[in-house]
């Protein structure tokens, strides 16, 4: 079960060190958050997944938006320990979004001009604003 959920642009990614004989080590994403649907209010979250598909990792892209369901529950598919709380895979159901800062809705919300199921948005309930004083 998701501890976080939220929409937020990825800003940054970075690849956890770890021992080149081991599988590859898991990637740290930074968001900027816009919208939180559960968890802690926060401008920005830390999330890792591991480096490729195969290993159930999540490819996020810099500078796109998405909505994501992270854990903090020990998965066991990171090979070394991220140093973050939060977790996702593939299989989470993260989502690609479109671009902006606009509360998901039934109206769009995928990049092809695909309107977001009646179902998720449901699923999903109020967001809140993240909170932009977090970090200054």
């Amino acid at each position: 079960m998701a501890a976080a959920v939220f929409t937020g642009t990825v800003m940054a990614a970075r690849r956890v060190e770890g021992d080149p004989l081991d599988p590859p080590p898991p990637v740290v994403y930074t968001f900027r958050a816009d919208h939180i649907y559960k968890g802690k209010s926060s401008a920005e979250f830390e999330v890792a997944t591991n480096a490729d598909s195969a290993a159930c990792g999540y490819d996020f892209v810099i500078g796109s938006r998405y909505l994501v369901f992270a854990t903090i529950s020990e998965s066991g598919l990171l090979a070394v320990d991220p140093g973050v709380a939060l977790n996702t895979s593939l299989c989470a159901g993260n989502l690609l979004i479109s671009p902006g800062d606009a509360p998901l809705g039934t109206g769009g919300g995928l990049p092809s001009g695909e309107p977001l199921t009646v179902e998720l948005i449901t699923a999903l309930g109020t967001a809140h604003r993240a909170d932009a004083k977090i970090g200054t």
